[in-house]
């Protein structure tokens, strides 16, 4: 009768072993997706920020900046100093 109890403890053990690397086996998969998105998104926002700055029309029209103001930025005075 022992023999069978430790059998079946042995059993329980390989089984929560097979289960144990089965979830990490997912927790790395989750792991990938993760780094995945982060890396697109954060891809994403640089290539935002950099069509901001190059497009600055764009800015104008979304703050309603009139074509006076427009002159008086300054990355525009700096080259006209320069």
């Amino acid at each position: 009768m022992s023999q069978l109890k430790e059998s079946s403890s042995v059993h329980l053990s390989v089984q929560q072993r097979v289960e144990f690397e089965q979830g990490l086996v997912q927790l790395k998969a989750r792991r990938n997706k993760m780094r995945a998105s982060m890396m697109l998104s954060l891809l994403l926002g640089i290539m935002a920020v950099v069509a901001l700055y190059f497009n600055q029309q764009l800015i104008y029209a979304f703050f309603e900046i009139s074509p006076t103001l427009q002159q008086l930025h300054v990355r525009k005075m700096i080259i006209l100093v320069i």
